[in-house]
Formats: structure tokens, C-alpha cells, sequence
């Protein structure tokens, strides 16, 4: 073999090599207007789709303020509950003071109220003495309270009076 057709082949191989990267050029062109289509699409879908406004999240968490008195809570009941005692009482002589009927046990309990207390989320409790003086104590779920106050003679020397008495536990509730 001459060097004519050592030529020959080197140029040939050159043209292949020439023709190749033509091709690959083509498919890089043929990839870029595909790229470029596709953007515009995507300017056209933009420019038609409702924009939706960012939203930053607070830095530091809300917490809302917890009412002193909630109606749903046995605290909140316990305060209405001690506002009417002490409104009762004080219509009281010195001869009296708060009793309770208690009309929910298909009898009548009645009874010497000496103290409220609650438990949240719905428990009330009332402490008192019977008429023969022996301690009572009656737990109940808030929604089943029916209480009848009444005027029943004092059992000691002093009438009891609880609706101070409650007014300072108001400050620092009972929910142990």
C-alpha cells in the first residue's frame, strides 16, 4: 500500500469523524429548539395560571389568651355557682344559712352547703353537713346540677357564710 492510499484512508476516516459530529450537532440543535418550545410553552402557561400569593409563617407561634371563665369548665360554673351564693347570702339573717336541695336523685337531698370546689374540665363538688350534722359530699358532672338554694337555720353558734370563702379559692382554682 502506497501512501496515496494510506491518504486515502486517513481522509476518509476525517470525513466519517467530520460527518459524526454534523449529526451529533443536528441533534443538539434539534434538542435546543425542543428546550426552546417547551419554554415558551411554559411563559404561556404562566401567563394564563392565577398567581398564588406566598404566605410566611409567623415567627413565633399564636397562642390565644385562655378566658379566666369558660362556660364549658367546671371553673366557669363553680364562679357562676359562687356568685349566686353570695348573693343569696347576702339576703341571709343571722339566723340562717345556705342550705342546698339537690332534686336530680328522685329524693330530696338537702343539706348545709359549706364549700364548692371543681376539677376541670367538668366536675363540681359540694361539702357540707346534713341535719344531723354528718358530712355530706356530693360529686356531680356539671350538666347534671339542678340546685335549689334555700335558708335552713344556722347548725352552730355563727351562721356559716361561704361566698367569701369562695371568692378567695376564685383567685387560685381547685383543679388538682
Amino acid at each position: 500500500m502506497g501512501a496515496a492510499d494510506e491518504l486515502a484512508k486517513r481522509i476518509q476516516r476525517e470525513a466519517d469523524a467530520v460527518r459524526a459530529l454534523r449529526k451529533q450537532a443536528d441533534a443538539v440543535h434539534a434538542l435546543q429548539k425542543q428546550a426552546d418550545a417547551a419554554n415558551a410553552l411554559q411563559r404561556q402557561i404562566d401567563a394564563v395560571t392565577p398567581k398564588i400569593p406566598s404566605y410566611m409563617m409567623p415567627t413565633e407561634p399564636w397562642i390565644p389568651e385562655v378566658p379566666r371563665m369558660d362556660g364549658h369548665l367546671a371553673s366557669g360554673f363553680y364562679e357562676r355557682l359562687t356568685k349566686w351564693i353570695t348573693d343569696f347570702e347576702s339576703e341571709l339573717d343571722e339566723q340562717t344559712e345556705v342550705g342546698v336541695r339537690l332534686v336530680s336523685f328522685g329524693q330530696t337531698l338537702t343539706f348545709h352547703l359549706s364549700d364548692i370546689s371543681y376539677w376541670n374540665p367538668q366536675l363540681i363538688r359540694f361539702d357540707g353537713l346534713d341535719s344531723q350534722g354528718q358530712p355530706v359530699q356530693l360529686i356531680q358532672h356539671v350538666s347534671q346540677i339542678s340546685v335549689l338554694l334555700m335558708k335552713v337555720p344556722k347548725l352552730g353558734d355563727t351562721p356559716k357564710r361561704i361566698g367569701f370563702r369562695a371568692d378567695d379559692d376564685a383567685e387560685q382554682p381547685q383543679s388538682a
